[in-house]
C-alpha cells in the first residue's frame, strides 16, 4: 500500500515558531560635537524663508526641525521672524 501524500507542514507546531519581534531601535539624539557649518546654516535659513514666502509652513517646519537636529542655532529665529513677517 502506498504512503499517503501529505501537503503542507508536517513538523510539530513547536518546531516552527514566529520569530520574536525585535524591539524598535530608539533614536538617540545626535551628539553635538561640532557646530553647524556657516554654509549649512545659511542654506537652511534661506530655505525656511523661501518656504514661508510661498506659504508652505509645513515644509518650513520640517526644515526647522532638521536644521535643529543638525545643530542649528538660528533656524528657529529665522522661522519665527519669517512667519511674523507674513502676518
Amino acid at each position: 500500500m502506498p504512503k499517503p501524500v501529505v501537503v503542507g507542514n508536517v513538523a510539530p507546531p513547536t518546531a516552527y515558531s514566529a520569530p520574536a519581534a525585535a524591539p524598535a531601535p530608539v533614536a538617540a539624539p545626535a551628539a553635538k560635537s561640532e557646530p553647524m557649518l556657516n554654509d549649512t546654516e545659511s542654506y537652511f535659513n534661506r530655505a525656511i524663508k523661501q518656504a514661508v514666502d510661498k506659504g508652505n509652513i509645513d515644509k518650513a517646519l520640517k526644515l526647522l526641525n532638521e536644521a535643529e537636529r543638525l545643530g542649528s542655532t538660528s533656524a528657529r529665529k529665522t522661522f519665527i521672524s519669517s512667519v511674523k513677517g507674513k502676518g
